[in-house]
């Protein structure tokens, strides 16, 4: 029963029918409050403006799963803005999750070839709601996977509800040249391009202004969070006017190694190539969405890290870089990080690196004259593995330094909280053992810190210290949901970041503390001008 219904059953509305009538209608909305209270270790109900959904309890939270957010994007509706759901729900059983979206298999995702996916979960405390209540923080979660691969049933956040006495949402949004494609006929079509899978996440979060409060919490205080593709998809959505207002506070991890854009008509040119592989012209719509889905996502398997979101005009008015350096993004509170080693994940099938190969691979890396300069500032002598020094090269240009621009763009404008993630032991959650290799606190390691795995469970456990460190940051992430801010009575002190003093909150087994040399470690200095030239 929405706002306008209950206006009318009660007060004014009334005026002029029986007294029968009356006691009727207020018996119907007394009754309608009852409904909409939760009941612990029941199945738990929310109603929607849309209808009633019923979830489950299961791992210790109460859990509504494959809640659709928005239409099919399939047929016509491939390669156009997300569309709202056309049919009320009626009674929805949100029991399971719903398909994740198209992509090949990898190591970050679970193949999948339906394009029907736009599914979210909603993840509560089990306890006891009613409208009297008082409204729980939010966190949507925004999965990681280079926008090719990923799933939102990849992550169990019972640790962050429970610990934490927030409510966790996750989504999915299309993947690949599915969620990231220009070309000059679809681009004629009037409607906002490339970026369809920023507008399904941005569908997503105006569901979640709707609806959470349904499930008991606080549309005021909702902090949109992620990871790699996911951080990315955050910085994406602190410059543009289409999440303007859906989100109060951000958390970027490992997101800022794409803070340059292309524009569209790079995108264009590529999503020439694109169409061409299909069979079709650029221009020819039809041919494009008559394509099979196995089609697509035989081309997604190629793509490796090369989908991004494009500056469009319009999803997307300037690049990340150009928006942030000069305060035209959302001014709210930013908890923003990477991890020491974030490129020894993409390079373990290198391990055999000679160190008479070594400049040549960097000089195809960075290109000649840059290269010589990055053999210099990372001899390979320094490291006890020649690709180690290829990787720290790589991680700290692409990943640290440019998190850390991040940082001295927005602390200018809004409190900004900086970490640095360094166990450099964490069980590596994605790719098997590699002998004479270690990954150290390599890309996507600290997610495993603060969300359980879905079961079937992957890789090595954490170690005692290790639980002792997840403890910390989860408190430190829901601290920062709750009220804008990691610290907090039971946790070390995380100061704000500030540019002259250059400190960051180094993430280390068992606890956490303050870290003075960030930028010498990582050699930010050397990089500074080639990410931020100006």
């Amino acid at each position: 029963m929405d706002q306008a219904d209950r206006r009318t059953i009660t007060g004014a509305g009334l005026t002029g029918v029986s007294t029968a009538r009356a006691r009727g209608a207020a018996w119907l909305l007394a009754l309608s409050q009852c409904f909409i209270a939760f009941t612990v270790n029941a199945t738990p109900v929310a109603h929607l403006r849309s209808g009633t959904v019923t979830g489950i309890v299961a791992n210790a939270m109460q859990e509504f799963l494959g809640i659709r957010y928005a239409a099919p994007p399939t047929g016509a509706s491939r390669w156009q803005p997300p569309q709202p759901v056309p049919d009320k729900l009626a009674t929805h059983r949100a029991t399971a999750f719903g398909p994740h979206c198209a992509q090949p298999a990898s190591a970050y995702g679970v193949a999948s070839d339906t394009e029907d996916c736009l599914f979210l979960n909603v993840f509560r405390p089990n306890t006891s709601y009613t409208p009297t209540s008082p409204q729980l923080p939010v966190m949507v979660w925004i999965h990681g996977g280079a926008l090719v691969a990923g799933e939102s049933d990849a992550y169990n956040p019972v640790k962050l509800v429970n610990d934490g006495k927030i409510i966790v949402v996750t989504i999915n949004y299309r993947l690949g040249y599915f969620g990231f494609l220009a070309t000059a006929g679809l681009d004629a079509e009037g409607h906002a391009a490339v970026n369809y899978g920023l507008q399904d996440q941005q569908f997503a979060l105006a569901w979640v202004q709707a609806n959470i409060a349904a499930f008991g919490g606080d549309p005021s205080r909702v902090t949109i969070a992620g990871e790699s593709a996911g951080g990315l998809s955050v910085l994406s959505h602190l410059v543009s006017p289409g999440a303007a207002g859906t989100f109060s506070a951000a958390i970027v991890e490992s997101g800022g190694y794409a803070l340059q854009l292309p524009t569209l008509a790079q995108d264009e040119t590529i999503g020439a190539g694109i169409a061409g592989a299909l069979g079709c012209a650029p221009t020819d719509t039809v041919c494009l969405r008559n394509a099979s889905t196995d089609q697509i996502v035989a081309l997604d398997a190629t793509a490796g890290l090369s989908t991004l979101p494009g500056v469009d005009g319009t999803i997307l008015p300037e690049s990340i870089d150009t928006a942030l350096s000069s305060g035209q993004f959302a001014h709210v509170p930013i908890l923003n990080g990477s991890n020491h080693d974030e490129y020894r994940q993409f390079l373990s099938g290198d391990v055999g690196l000679h160190a008479s190969a070594y400049p040549a691979v960097l000089d195809d890396m960075f290109g000649q004259t840059l290269g010589s300069a990055v053999a210099a500032t990372y001899p390979v002598g320094a490291y006890t593995l020649p690709v180690y020094g290829l990787a720290a090269a790589v991680s700290d240009a692409a990943f640290i330094c440019a998190a850390r621009q991040v940082d001295l763009w927005t602390s200018l404008y809004v409190p900004t909280y900086a970490y640095d993630f360094n166990d450099r032991l964490a069980p590596e959650d994605f790719l098997p053992p590699v002998p004479g290799y270690s990954f150290g606190a390599s890309h996507a390691s600290e997610v495993q810190f603060l969300f359980e795995p879905m079961p079937p469970a992957r890789g090595p456990r954490l170690t005692v210290s290790e639980e002792q460190l997840s403890a910390i940051m989860v408190r430190y992430w829901t601290n920062f949901v709750n009220a804008t801010s990691p610290e907090g009575a039971s946790v070390p002190s995380w100061p704000n970041f500030a540019g002259a003093a250059d400190n960051f909150q180094s993430l280390l087994p068992p606890s956490a503390g303050q870290e003075t040399n960030f930028t010498s470690v990582h050699h930010c200095a050397f990089w500074s001008t080639v990410i931020d030239p100006s």
